[in-house]
């Protein structure tokens, strides 16, 4: 019998890893299961590197405010020794 979508949700990760395992045990999986599963890793991954190129344009974008910085000086320096 499943169980009502509250209940599920409550449940934690450890729980319903343990039914999953006592479930599949006598369970045969078909090509859906692991073409879903598949599908789960490849988003996995897309994930992690959109998560690097995040990081990346974080540090870019720090690295070119410093520099700005660095510009805005030395023109108001070039400025004021004229």
């Amino acid at each position: 019998m499943a169980w009502s979508y509250a209940t599920l949700r409550k449940k934690s990760d450890e729980d319903l890893i343990a039914e999953y395992d006592r479930v599949a045990w006598g369970t045969q999986i078909g090509l859906n299961f692991i073409g879903n599963e598949l599908a789960r890793r490849e988003s996995l991954r897309m994930q992690e590197h959109m998560i690097g190129l995040t990081r990346q344009m974080r540090n870019l974008t720090i690295v070119i405010g410093v520099l700005t910085l660095v510009n805005v000086c030395a023109v108001i320096i070039a400025i004021v020794i004229k």
